[in-house]
């Protein structure tokens, strides 16, 4: 299957891990993944599922460990000279990656990384077992993250929701059909909003727990429903966080209470 990736879309992902090898040996088993070099960069594995490329993987230097998703771009010059205030919000420069595309990372609303399509229009997205499905972002103020998102990197906004504030659950969701935003609530994180984690595609987040600790990682939270579908969180042997993501939506009305759609 081939997935039609349009801008803004979340269409690749990375782990920058502190020991590669050791981060092959535990999300191999554990996904089915299989890795592979890529031409023209050394140190960079791409990350296989049944055969269709997903991510990379690569050596943790020059960013914050742990995994970061990619947003599809047509023009990384353009984009670059339009979203960035300070040449320190490029937490990475355009960089090849072999002729698979051009990425560059930025942390402008969060970090986050661009990606230029080249023979690899991106990961095949939501497509089985062991394949990129969702991606969560935390801000402290939803408004003005989506903005950001919505007109600087072409989001395709689909739906907003206020529901009532309760101690159980965020106080707003914006979402598009692959990525959400949500306000962060909780007085023990104060540092800038980032994006929350990576959701990969399971048969089933409850089966997981007991093959995730064989392999030598932690169950961090036991699985929830959210709009995207039940979820787990992961942290792999090196400390890196993932989510687990299966089922079908659940609608934020039975999670959180009566919202309203944005055309």
């Amino acid at each position: 299957m081939t997935t039609t990736h349009h801008v803004g879309d979340p269409c690749w992902m990375e782990l920058a891990s502190p020991d590669p090898a050791a981060a092959e040996t535990f999300y191999g088993p554990l996904f089915g993944w299989e890795f592979a070099d890529v031409d023209g960069l050394a140190g960079y594995r791409l990350i296989i599922s049944a055969g269709r490329p997903v991510g990379g993987l690569l050596p943790a230097s020059g960013r914050e460990e742990g995994w970061l998703p990619y947003l599809k771009d047509r023009d990384l010059t353009r984009t670059l000279g339009r979203v960035l205030d300070d040449e320190d919000q490029l937490v990475v420069a355009p960089t090849q990656v072999g002729a698979l595309g051009v990425k560059a990372v930025i942390a402008v609303q969060g970090v986050v990384g661009l990606w230029q399509p080249g023979t690899a229009p991106g990961a095949c997205w939501d497509d089985g077992p062991g394949t990129p499905a969702w991606v969560g972002f935390r801000t402290f103020d939803v408004a003005e993250t989506g903005r950001f998102y919505r007109r600087q990197l072409r989001w395709r906004i689909g739906t907003r929701y206020d529901p009532v504030v309760t101690m159980g659950g965020p106080p707003f969701y914006v979402a598009t059909d692959r990525a959400g935003i949500t306000e962060e609530v909780s007085c023990l994180r104060d540092d800038d909003p980032r994006w929350a984690d990576i959701h990969i595609r399971v048969a089933e987040a409850g089966g997981f727990p007991d093959r995730v600790l064989e392999l030598g990682g932690t169950v961090e939270l036991e699985a929830w429903d959210t709009p995207a579908g039940r979820v787990q969180v992961i942290t792999d042997p090196q400390g890196c966080e993932l989510s687990l993501l299966s089922g079908a939506p659940t609608d934020p009305v039975m999670i959180w209470g009566p919202g309203q759609p944005v055309g």
